[in-house]
Formats: structure tokens, sequence, C-alpha cells
């Protein structure tokens, strides 16, 4: 049975997918899950945190030592 999510292992996959008009992902966190909005202008990426609609805006490289960028290492993170 395959699986209605998209794991995303890099930064490079998820600047495709949000390119390709994918807005919705997801930290998985064991039985719950942090919903994140995200976009890209220019150089940065703009994530809206759900949980409580706060929104960072990060370049690559920030984005990847945030809890975004941990969760893609770890294998944690999905677009809807």
């Amino acid at each position: 049975m395959s699986s209605p999510y998209t794991k995303i292992e890099s930064a490079d996959q998820l600047r495709l997918s949000v390119l390709n008009g994918k807005d919705e992902y997801f930290i998985w966190l064991g039985g719950f899950r942090s919903s994140k909005n995200i976009l890209i202008d220019g150089d940065h990426f703009q994530i809206l945190n759900e949980i409580d609609d706060t929104e960072d805006i990060f370049t690559e490289e920030e984005m990847m030592a945030s809890n975004v960028g941990t969760a893609i290492k770890n294998g944690k993170f999905y677009a809807y």
C-alpha cells in the first residue's frame, strides 16, 4: 500500500515541490503532525507555521538549520 504523502529528502526536492505548486507540508512527530505552508520568494523560503500562525522567512541555509531542515535530514518531512 502506498502512502498518500511524499517524503521530502532534500532542500532541492522541497524547492522543486514548492515551485511545482505544492504548498502544504508537515513534520511527522510520531502521533502528531506540525503542519506548514511553504512558498518561495526569490532566494527565500516563507514558512507559515499553522499551529500558531507564525511566519518564518529563511534562506536555504537558514531553513536547513531550522526544525524543517532537521526533519528533512531525519526523514520526517512530508508533502500532503
